[in-house]
């Protein structure tokens, strides 16, 4: 031990000034604060050699080593002492309590080896201590040097509180770093780390075990690093650990050959910058990895690593992991060479690409399972891997969350015994591009008993919506060997695929848009068993959102069989099992329009089929029923083996075509009955017409019942008898008041029904319209009441005599001979034939010509011949645009007849004055071939040109003029109206030649439409453009028109308020063009000295219009049932969606009027223009056919015709100021041929320049 010349002082703060001398040694009163640059410097102090049972290494020889090391002296002041960093005594050097900081900045790195040493801090002695140590305080906080110090020790102990980083947390952190030949222990030790952007470390590195005990770790600032490394074993009772998130990377690292931890609370955040990789990792190199059910953890850093050798990994508590971030991607990994038990896991991988793997090289065993993979903008897959010799997870929830994901997750399971994953919920998201998620198992077995749901797990339109991917989700269980059983499968768009031997519990296949499907792919020798299955009916509309369930798309899979207990079919569900050799239900469901595709079906258990009647059942090869014949019922009707619901009144929800059979259930390989009857006595047979099967086919006629809402139970007599015809239709008596007779059909083939005439003295077969039109006036007023709906069309009514038909067969007489009726026909009957007997068959379209009365339908048949007129007319199509048109041409009368004034008077005009003064005293010859005297002789000129006064008017002062009027129309034409509104602009400028001129101008005019006739409302923009000129010739007037017209067409037929047209509701578009070209000549008679002028003229007009093609969006109607076996089925569809080709009609017209002006002073006029228009000529382009796509032979073609208007228009100006006027006008056209009026009105103004 060396001794010094002075004995050290007692210093409990050290500080040490930087360049400063004055800090002597031989002042022991003085305190003397050594500023660190970082924290644990004070530790690296170096001791004289000899041992002492005790050293305390925070006085003297710490500062010395600082003293000596930052300012590079060759020994320590006046102490004459250069500290020793390597000792390798026996002793302890301890570190009780201190607080001490580094003037100045940069990084103060030490080494201190006390190699046969013990390092104790926070006591003297390896006991539980509350010394506590700050390194990097002080100096007011604004050093930030930093420490980096190395230990070697023999061992080490730590108790109390170690602390670094300066008092504003701005910077002065630490590195430390404690090797230890043996040993390394925490008792009641807190160490708090925390250094800003600097990087805070500690490491603790045993080549025997580290024991923590009730030790708390808080290691803070970005680049932060914890590790534990021990060669032997890591044990910890009471353990925290604590590394919040920060810009940098975290890392925390525990290993050694065994690791136990008990109580624990492990904590680690992750980066906040983008890109930056942070892990969290425990590591055995020899035995188990033990975290008892008191311990839980909670890792954010995108790297979790749990990896056992030759050992198992046992994490009884709670584990929490949320990783990943939206620029960096999670990987987790659990490995164990022999098991990985699990308590409570609850993973969570964010945003971007992550990967979960679990590796048991034996059993994999977790009780709770909560992993996400919440997936919001990712682009590629995540994925999680369970891997074991046997997997069994108890409970929980594995899913993924959807987001703007153009992929989704995959999810493995790979064992090579057993999988079992008990109640766990699944949830595999589908993919909006590329691929939706995957969900694979690979084992011996597979159990499990939770749900099981492909897409989002709900049921609302939001849900569906957002499910409209166009990819799917895939469940693959073909790779396991042995038995799979399932509880409640969910799916919206996936596919199964399945293994040879599968059961579920229940399926219940979700709706989307776009109909989608969901695919169950199975194997040759397949057994498939699900107990329940339920496809989601179609949205409240009935359309739009549906779903169907689709069992192996790719073929029919040899020796396949599918058992079911339940199959329910909602509302225009579907099912296809065709590719299944054998399917097996014992109680079939299917409601409205639901369709069911089997290759064979059999009915077991004594099991029941209930559909709806426009549902429909297709099979392939056969159908195999089981029939039970009951001693004891009434009539000899069965226990029901086929419910057909919903028949309505009169079997009118029954899509019956006539002549043909509605089919129930089509097996193309023919209906198999096993029937036994009620002694017992068992047979298996066919309904093909032998006598021999006849009373039991009878039998089995009468177990089909059919209501006309839902099914009724049956009833028990007193007698103990049970009557199962309660609540259905009688067949005897429905129909009557139709005509017609129902029979049930049960032959080789099919189930169904079929309706035949029943009343002989119908003229009409039971498929024509007629028919039902006549039964509902009788014998009586049959035919009044054909002919009335017939006349609704005068020109295609028609009567015809013709040979009775009924039931598809002529009606002889007793001789044998045709009977021949007289009949009335029309092409209405047609139309309203396609809208009702085509597309709902002959039962609803008698139930509702007999539930209206006569004058419903003759004004539903008038509304729609109408409707076809409106379609089919050019000029009703352009009635808008001509309303504009004729605004304009009001509006430039208007205008002209102003231009035109003659009238010398005009706002006080002196000129005229003055030139007839220049006259006073002359006389002139007079221009009047009739007499010989002198003009100016005259008092008054009777003979006064009104030519020789347009020089005087008052537009020889004002040549430019600007106008606009605002428009309001009113139309009236055959079945409809209309209203129009909009505003009329020109310019015209007078260019004065000789003693005449010319007036040129152009015009510009929009007009907003509404009209309505029928069932037809529009809504139309018009706008109409053109040039106009005048030229006045002394008396005469010739005038020249060119015009373009545009109308912007949207149209809407609204019939869904009535039952026989609602098919027809739809909407469309379409444009109009009109070009015009119109001249005219007319001739200038004036009397009151040109203030009242009479006009005659004659014009010719030519018209060019277009009118674009009209297709409407009306739904498809199916016009007759589909099925295998059905002759008439079809993939065609009838659609009632209203179609007219685009036509171009020429048309020329002859105008004559007459037009009388009064001129008054100060500007102001009206006039009154009268006449009429003759349509000479109308091409043949203007026949418009109107025809329903889904009947190209089913058409209405129209010419319009020509027409004779009369015209009037009546206007006049008023001046408001020298050139400022305002004007109005009334003009109307009335069609005689046929109706077409028009009102319009105009209010403007004018403004000259």
């Amino acid at each position: 031990m060396i001794k010094h010349a002075q004995s050290a002082p007692a210093i409990t703060r050290t500080r040490h000034a930087q360049n400063t001398a004055h800090a002597k040694a031989t002042k022991p009163a003085q305190t003397i604060k050594a500023a660190l640059s970082s924290s644990l410097l004070l530790l690296g102090l170096a001791f004289p050699s000899v041992a002492v049972a005790a050293t305390d290494i925070w006085n003297k020889d710490m500062y010395c080593l600082y003293n000596n090391s930052s300012i590079a002296f060759t020994n320590c002041g006046s102490w004459n002492y250069t500290p020793n960093t390597n000792n390798s005594s026996s002793d302890i050097f301890y570190v009780k309590s201190g607080e001490t900081y580094r003037e100045g900045f940069g990084t103060f790195a030490f080494t201190t080896n006390y190699t046969n040493g013990t390092l104790i801090f926070g006591n003297d002695k390896k006991e539980q201590g509350s010394g506590q140590i700050h390194l990097g305080s002080g100096g007011g906080g604004g050093h930030t040097a930093y420490l980096n110090g190395t230990f070697n020790v023999k061992e080490a102990y730590f108790t109390g509180t170690l602390t670094t980083g300066n008092n504003t947390g701005a910077g002065a952190g630490a590195s430390l770093t404690f090797n230890a030949n043996e040993n390394i222990t925490t008792q009641g030790f807190n160490a708090n780390f925390w250094s800003n952007t600097q990087g805070a470390t500690l490491a603790l590195n045993s080549k025997k075990d580290i024991t923590i005990n009730s030790s708390t770790f808080t290691i803070d600032g970005s680049n932060s690093n914890f590790t534990a490394k021990a060669n032997g074993k890591f044990s910890a009772n009471g353990f925290t650990l604590s590394m919040p998130g920060t810009t940098e990377s975290i890392n925390a690292n525990i290993s050694a050959k065994e690791i136990d931890i008990k109580n624990g609370s492990l904590s680690t955040g992750t980066s906040s910058t983008a890109g930056v990789y942070s892990t969290t990792s425990f590591t055995s190199t020899g035995g188990d990895i033990n975290f008892d059910a008191s311990t839980t953890t909670n890792f954010k850093t995108e790297n979790v690593i749990f990896k056992s050798t030759n050992g198992s990994i046992n994490l009884a508590g709670t584990t929490v992991i949320n990783s990943g971030e939206l620029t960096t991607n999670a990987n987790i990994n659990f490995n164990s060479d022999k098991n990985i038990t699990l308590g409570n896991a609850d993973i969570k991988i964010n945003y971007g690409s992550g990967a979960l793997n679990m590796k048991a090289s034996e059993n994999l065993t977790i009780d709770k399972i909560n992993l996400n993979f919440d997936l919001i903008t990712a682009a590629t897959y995540s994925h999680a891997t369970f891997e074991g010799a046997n997997i069994d997870i108890k409970s929980g929830n594995i899913t993924t969350t959807p987001g703007a994901s153009t992929s989704n997750s995959q999810i493995d399971f790979k064992s090579s015994g057993s999988i079992n994953l008990g109640t766990t919920n699944l949830n595999i998201q589908l993919g909006t591009s590329g691929k939706g998620g995957r969900l694979n198992f690979s084992g011996a077995s597979l159990t499990h008993t939770g749900k099981l749901i492909v897409g989002r797990d709900g049921e609302g339109t939001g849900e569906e919506l957002l499910d409209s991917g166009i990819w799917g989700a895939v469940v693959d269980m073909s790779n396991v060997s042995g038995k799979v059983s399932l509880g409640d499968l969910y799916a919206r768009k996936g596919t199964f695929i399945t293994n040879s031997d599968f059961a579920a519990k229940s399926l219940y296949v979700r709706r989307t848009t776009g109909n989608p499907t969901t695919d169950i792919n199975t194997q040759e020798n397949s057994k498939l068993t699900i107990d329940t299955i339920t496809i989601q009916g179609g949205g409240a509309d009935n359309s739009g959102h549906n779903a169907s369930l689709r069992f192996n798309q790719s073929g029919m899979k040899a020796g396949s069989s599918l058992t079911s207990k339940n199959v329910t079919l909602n509302n225009l569900a579907t099912i296809n099992a065709s590719n299944i050799e054998t399917t097996n239900i014992q109680n079939l469901v299917l409601k409205y329009d639901a369709e069911a595709y089997f290759n064979q079906l059999n009915i077991i258990d004594a099991g029941s089929i209930v559909m709806d009647v426009n549902s429909t059942i297709n099979i392939k090869q056969s159908f195999s029923v089981d029939v039970k014949q009951s001693g004891n019922a009434v009539d000899n009707f069965g226990t029901p083996l086929l419910y057909v619901v919903n028949a309505g009144a009169n079997m009118s929800n029954i899509n019956i075509q006539a002549g043909t059979i509605h089919r129930f259930i089509t097996a193309s390989g023919g209906i198999s009955y096993t029937f036994t009857t009620a002694s017992g006595a068992t047979s298996t047979f066919h309904c093909d017409g032998g006598a021999d099967t006849l009373e039991k086919c009878t039998y089995i006629k009468n177990s089909i019942a059919i209501y006309e809402g839902d099914k009724v139970n049956p009833t028990t007599n007193t007698d103990g008898s049970i009557d199962y015809t309660a609540g259905r239709v009688d067949l005897a008596t429905v129909g009557s008041n139709l005509g017609l007779r129902f029979e049930k059909v049960v032959d080789y083939s099919t189930i169904g029904i079929k309706a035949l005439a029943d009343n002989p003295d119908n003229p009409y077969d039971i498929g024509d319209i007629r028919y039902y039109i006549w039964q509902k006036g009788g014998t009586s007023r049959g035919d009044e009441y054909v002919s009335k709906i017939a006349g609704i069309s005068t020109t295609s009514l028609r009567n015809e005599t013709i040979e009775q038909i009924q039931n598809g067969q002529k009606v002889l007489d007793s001789n044998g001979n045709a009977v021949m009726v007289e009949v009335a026909n029309s092409d209405i009957f047609d139309w309203m034939q396609f809208l009702s007997i085509h597309s709902k068959g002959i039962t609803w379209t008698g139930t509702n010509i007999m539930d209206y009365d006569i004058d419903f339908f003759y004004d539903t048949a008038t509304q729609l011949y109408n409707t076809l007129g409106q379609v089919a007319s050019t000029e009703r199509k352009s009635s808008m645009a001509s309303s504009t048109r004729l605004a304009a041409d009001i509006a430039k009368i208007q205008r002209l007849v102003k231009v035109s004034r003659s009238n010398v008077m005009d706002r006080g005009d002196t000129r005229f004055a003055e030139y007839l003064k220049s006259l006073k005293g002359k006389r002139f010859a007079s221009n009047d071939a009739s007499t010989s005297g002198v003009a100016s002789d005259y008092a008054e000129s009777s003979a006064l040109d009104p030519a020789f006064l347009y020089k005087f008017s008052n537009r020889h002062d004002y040549n430019n003029n600007i106008w606009a009027t605002a428009i309001g129309s009113a139309s009236f034409v055959i079945n409809g109206h209309g209203t129009l509104y909009g505003i009329n602009t020109g310019y015209d400028r007078f260019i004065p030649v000789g003693e005449s001129g010319v007036i040129v101008g152009a015009f510009g005019a929009y007009g907003y439409g509404s009209y309505t006739a029928d069932l037809i409302k529009n809504h139309s923009h018009n706008v109409n453009a053109g040039i106009y000129s005048r030229a006045f010739i002394g008396n005469s007037e010739l005038d020249l028109n060119i015009g373009y017209t545009i109308g912007m067409n949207n149209e809407d037929i609204h019939a869904r308020q009535n039952v026989w047209l609602s098919a027809l509701d739809q909407s469309y578009r379409y444009n109009t063009h009109t070009m015009n070209l119109n001249a005219s000549y007319g001739y200038v008679f004036g009397v009151k000295n040109g203030s009242l002028v009479f006009k005659p003229a004659v014009g010719l007009g030519y018209y060019l219009m277009h009118v674009g093609g009209i297709t409407g969006d009306s739904a498809p109607v199916s016009a007759s049932g589909a099925g295998y076996g059905n002759p008439n089925y079809t993939f065609e569809t009838n659609e009632t969606a209203i179609q007219s080709p685009k036509i171009t009609q020429n048309m020329l017209t002859l105008n004559l009027t007459l037009e009388t002006r009064q001129y008054f002073s100060e500007g102001s006029y009206w006039f009154v223009n009268v006449g009429g228009q003759k349509d000479l000529f109308i091409s043949s382009g203007s026949v418009t056919e109107v025809r329903f796509i889904g009947n190209g032979a089913l058409s209405y073609k129209q010419g319009d015709m020509l027409n004779t208007h009369l015209l009037g228009t009546a206007g006049g100006e008023v001046m408001l100021g020298k050139q400022t006027f305002v004007n109005f006008a009334l003009g109307g056209r009335a069609g005689l041929t046929y109706k077409d009026l028009n009102i319009t009105a105009n209010l403007g103004a004018r403004y000259v320049f």
